[in-house]
């Protein structure tokens, strides 16, 4: 009888999973209808080339990255295609563009699951071959046979480390704790206390609503990290892939202090100047922990720096501050990151008085 029990189980779980696969399959040749794409009754195998520069900062590079990330995001969460890579024309890589490629590449895995399948071939370039084992590609793409040795890395690669975590709770001493990844030292020790404060703020409200890109939600609230350090310096880029400053100020902020404060930077574009508000209501608000709060603390904590940088995106929108030359920068792009991103580098041992400072 216990036998018979557990064969009903077995076929019913087994009837279970054969609804679940067509449901899927129906939602893909349907998707393959409206984009009037031939189905072949399985998975197709789609290879896109790589841009030649992984970089945000300009307006061609960004443009050309801003659509490859696109096609990737169509290829795997829509048709869902198994993708491959080819990197045969790459070669500038920039801290930026990489912390957002893989960030897209690690929130496209968790989607998936097991149904995740991207190849990387053609890698000619011997840095980019580097880079993409140093922060974890390869892994993450299970490619663990690549050919690049640790040993033999230069030195402008060697010192990055690649974290990502989940927002778990509240407290932003516990920011760092179940961190997939590597830290860079003085992060790990807990220099700069406004890391962990602009780690848990960067996706605070970032998820409250869908991302606005096609595919599935990831479901749960996450962040991506670059450190470095280096030559006395270090470095950080911390990102989210949530819905953006200019979409979740409003949520957060009375619509009467928000167009006083835009009336005074009518000359930005919209997302430059979304940010701009929400480090100026960070700075001068006693309300609740938000968004805004956490921005301001870390944006003026390094610009009382003298030779720290610190550059702010979000969607469209970019501020930056240079400490060496003194000058505050707003761009409005073209194109979305669909997220935010928060850059910056501090001398190490100015870093290390500013701790003493907080002890005392």
């Amino acid at each position: 009888m216990i036998l018979k029990l557990k064969i009903r189980d077995q076929n019913s779980a087994r009837v279970v999973r054969r609804r679940i696969k067509r449901s899927q399959i129906s939602k893909i040749k349907a998707s393959h209808k409206r984009k009037k794409i031939p189905w072949n009754g399985r998975r197709s195998t789609e290879r896109i080339a790589t841009p030649y520069a992984f970089n945000i900062g300009s307006l061609n590079n960004r443009r050309t990255f801003a659509k490859f990330l696109s096609k990737l995001r169509q290829c795997c969460l829509i048709y869902r295609q198994k993708v491959i890579l080819d990197f045969s024309e790459t070669a500038p890589l920039t801290a930026p563009g990489m912390l957002l490629f893989v960030a897209e590449l690690d929130r496209i895995k968790r989607i998936l699951g097991a149904d995740f399948s991207v190849g990387i071939e053609n890698v000619r370039n011997r840095l980019v071959n580097q880079v993409l084992k140093q922060i974890g590609i390869y892994a993450l793409c299970e490619l663990a046979n690549m050919n690049a040795s640790d040993a033999n890395f230069d030195d402008e690669v060697r010192h990055w480390r690649y974290a990502t975590g989940e927002r778990a709770n509240e407290r932003t001493n516990r920011a760092f704790e179940n961190v997939e990844g590597r830290l860079s030292p003085e992060l790990a020790k807990g220099m700069w206390k406004g890391v962990s404060e602009a780690v848990v703020n960067s996706v605070q409200h970032a998820y409250k609503e869908p991302r606005g890109v096609d595919g599935p939600r990831l479901g749960h609230s996450r962040w991506w990290m670059f450190s470095q350090e280096k030559d006395g310096q270090l470095t950080v880029a911390v990102c989210d892939l949530g819905i953006g400053i200019p979409r979740s100020l409003p949520m957060n902020w009375n619509p009467s202090i928000l167009a006083r404060l835009f009336e005074g930077l009518s000359s930005k574009g919209p997302d430059a100047r979304a940010i701009l508000a929400a480090l100026e209501v960070g700075t001068s608000s006693t309300q609740e922990a938000h968004r805004g709060k956490g921005l301001a603390q870390i944006w003026n904590t390094l610009r009382a720096e003298p030779s720290a940088k610190i550059a702010i995106l979000s969607n469209r929108g970019q501020i930056s501050w240079d400490g060496r030359t003194k000058k505050e920068a707003a761009i409005e792009h073209d194109d979305s990151i669909f997220g935010t991103m928060i850059i910056w580098t501090v001398d190490i041992e100015s870093g290390k008085h500013e701790e003493g400072k907080d002890r005392n």
